[in-house]
């Protein structure tokens, strides 16, 4: 992240990636209709890149560009614009401010784009008005901002619980660095959409807490190989609402799935899936070249990134 000297027409900048639900569980349902989840997340290499000075007119603006970007504009759910009156509320402050997002996270594909972007947004706005607020301070705003903003104040391995503002950072170094297919339909899916789609129930059944079936592979994969790891970890409680919303989505999974070295999921809600090699080193790009071979005449493509954290920029 990019700090200069704090004047009226310096922009701070700052890289927000992606993250990827290896494993996405349904554990219930609060009174205020907001799902309980337990959630294995890993940061990606792909990422948004956002920037923000303060305004040099009296209003905010924010300007989106980029593959995944719309024409400019300022949409009321835009979440950097969220955060900014969060933050300036927070600590009594009024100047207004002007950012800009270059998209590279495609949208509705449960990849946390924008989350990512209001997480990166609420690190630059403490620069930016030279006010560094506590953890805790950090985490209540991410909490008010959107369900997945908390984890990505952390953009590191860990489970994420309850309605996404609990986040345990767990050791996976093994698997930094490790190569990543994103398979990005033609169709996105609304996240709201699917979780109505649920038919889970009584939501009693769902006990919380950790997941006793990834006991026996060990989450620092000291023990485990990465065939075992991923198949005891790929799991999404939302897939089966998702194909019921967008059946197309079965016929990519079934085809990704037709390539033995692959083990492949739904990140999110969708509509984006992932494909994970099983060997990092070996033959990497002939499985990713045969995937998007596979993929493209269902109206899909493939995005190559890789599973990575603590990068320096960010």
């Amino acid at each position: 992240m990019s700090t200069p000297n704090a004047s009226d027409s310096a922009w701070f900048s700052g890289f927000a990636p992606a993250k990827l639900n290896v494993r996405l569980k349904v554990r219930g349902r609060r009174a205020d209709g907001y799902h309980l989840l337990s959630m294995l997340n890993v940061p990606l290499g792909l990422r948004d890149t956002v920037r923000i000075r303060f305004s040099p007119q009296n209003r905010d603006s924010c300007t989106c560009h980029g593959p995944y970007g719309p024409s400019s504009g300022e949409p009321t759910d835009n979440s950097v614009l969220k955060m900014a009156n969060l933050f300036r509320a927070h600590i009594g402050a009024v100047r207004h401010v002007e950012c800009e997002i270059d998209k590279q996270i495609p949208v509705q594909a449960g990849l946390g784009g924008g989350s990512s972007d209001a997480a990166t947004a609420l690190l630059l706005l403490e620069a930016l008005f030279q006010r560094e607020l506590s953890p805790a301070q950090r985490q209540m705003l991410a909490a008010k901002a959107g369900s997945d903003v908390s984890y990505f104040l952390w953009s590191k391995p860990a489970w994420v619980r309850g309605v996404g503002e609990v986040v345990e950072p767990i050791e996976l170094g093994w698997l930094n660095g490790w190569p990543c297919a994103l398979i990005i339909p033609s169709f996105g899916l609304s996240t709201a959409q699917v979780y109505a789609q649920l038919r889970y129930g009584p939501w009693q059944e769902f006990a919380a807490g950790a997941d006793a079936s990834l006991d026996a592979v060990g989450l620092t994969g000291a023990s485990a190989s990465a065939a075992s790891f991923f198949d005891a970890c790929i799991e999404n409680d939302l897939l089966e609402a998702a194909i019921e919303l967008e059946p197309r989505l079965s016929a990519i999974l079934r085809a990704a799935n037709g390539i033995a070295a692959l083990r492949n999921g739904m990140t999110g809600s969708g509509s984006a899936l992932f494909s994970l090699p099983l060997d990092r080193h070996q033959g990497v790009e002939e499985l990713f070249n045969r995937l998007e071979a596979t993929v493209q005449p269902l109206g899909a493509r493939c995005l190559r990134t890789q599973i990575v954290w603590n990068h320096p920029t960010r």
